[in-house]
C-alpha cells in the first residue's frame, strides 16, 4: 500500500509517499508560519520524486497550533477526496514513540506538548500540556524537539538530554 503521509503539527512541514513501510520520497520543511504556502509545493516534490498514485493519506492531528493542524488536516481530506482513498490521522507524538519514553514538541509560550510511553511503546499518559518542570518523567527517556529546542534553565533539570 502506497501512503501520502503528512504532518504539519510542529514547525516542519513533513511529507512523504511510504510504500509497505519503506520512504519513497520525502519532504522536511522549517516554516513555522507558512504552512499553507509551502506544503502544497512538497506534496507536488514528493509525487514528482516517487511517481504518482497513492492508496490513502495519512495525517498528523497533532497536538500542536490549531492553524498548523488546520492545514495539514484539509489538505489530507482534500488529497484523499480528489482520488476517492481514505484518510487516517495518528497523534503527532505517537510517531516519534518509543519504549519507556516521554515524547515532546514546543507548545510555544514556554510550554511543552508530552505524551508519556511505556515498554512496548503504547501511550500511557497524554497528549497535555505542560511547563517543562510539570512534564512527567519519572526515569523514562526523553525524545522530540521540544526537549532538544529549549534553552536549559534550572527549573528545566526535570528533563533530561533528549535521545
Amino acid at each position: 500500500m502506497r501512503l501520502l503521509c503528512l504532518d504539519t503539527s510542529t514547525a516542519a512541514i513533513t511529507v512523504a509517499l511510504v510504500e509497505d513501510g519503506t520512504v519513497l520520497a520525502g519532504s522536511d520543511t522549517l516554516g513555522a508560519t507558512a504552512h499553507g504556502e509551502l506544503l502544497a509545493p512538497a506534496v507536488r516534490a514528493v509525487l514528482l520524486a516517487a511517481g504518482p498514485g497513492y492508496d490513502g493519506v495519512a495525517v498528523g492531528a497533532g497536538p500542536g497550533p490549531f492553524t498548523s493542524l488546520r492545514v495539514g488536516l484539509a489538505a489530507a481530506a482534500a488529497l484523499a477526496d480528489a482520488r476517492g482513498v481514505p484518510v487516517w490521522t495518528a497523534c503527532s507524538l505517537d510517531l516519534l514513540a518509543r519504549p519507556d519514553t516521554v515524547v515532546v514538541q514546543d507548545a510555544r509560550r514556554r510550554e511543552l506538548y508530552w505524551a508519556a510511553y511505556d515498554a512496548s511503546s503504547a501511550r500511557v499518559e497524554g497528549p497535555a500540556v505542560a511547563t517543562p518542570d510539570a512534564v512527567p518523567v519519572r526515569g523514562r527517556r526523553v525524545r522530540g524537539r521540544g526537549a532538544a529546542g529549549r534553552p536549559r534553565r534550572p527549573r528545566d533539570a526535570a528533563l533530561p538530554a533528549p535521545t
